[in-house]
């Protein structure tokens, strides 16, 4: 049985040049588009704890005028921001689906304070 011989030509080794480096820049795309991801969920995430430490805070000085739209203000706000971590947690686990658009923060309240 004779043996295959493979020549490396100039041009062969281009088009393994060229397909190694597709494959690299996929790669490292997928991988920065994941930091982002991760980087945004936390932004989200940090974003719900200060909604949270503020609802406390107003809760605590606006005791004597306490309005129940303050706190539905505050428990949609929050939930907001942890559904935006949720989305993009797993937009990061799974860089290479498509991630729609933000939803606009729910409206606040006319005539409620907001900190």
């Amino acid at each position: 049985m004779p043996r295959l011989r493979v020549r490396f030509t100039v041009r062969r080794m281009m088009v393994a040049v060229v397909v190694m480096a597709v494959v690299m820049g996929t790669v490292e795309g997928l991988r920065c588009r994941r930091e982002s991801f991760q980087r945004r969920a936390k932004e989200c995430s940090q974003k719900a704890n200060a909604v949270a430490w503020t609802w406390q805070m107003a809760r605590v000085n606006n005791r004597w005028s306490y309005d129940q739209r303050t706190d539905a203000a505050y428990d949609q706000l929050a939930d907001h921001y942890d559904a935006l971590r949720v989305k993009y947690e797993q937009a990061a686990a799974r860089p290479w689906w498509f991630v729609g658009p933000d939803l606009p923060e729910p409206d606040w309240p006319k005539d409620v304070s907001r900190w």
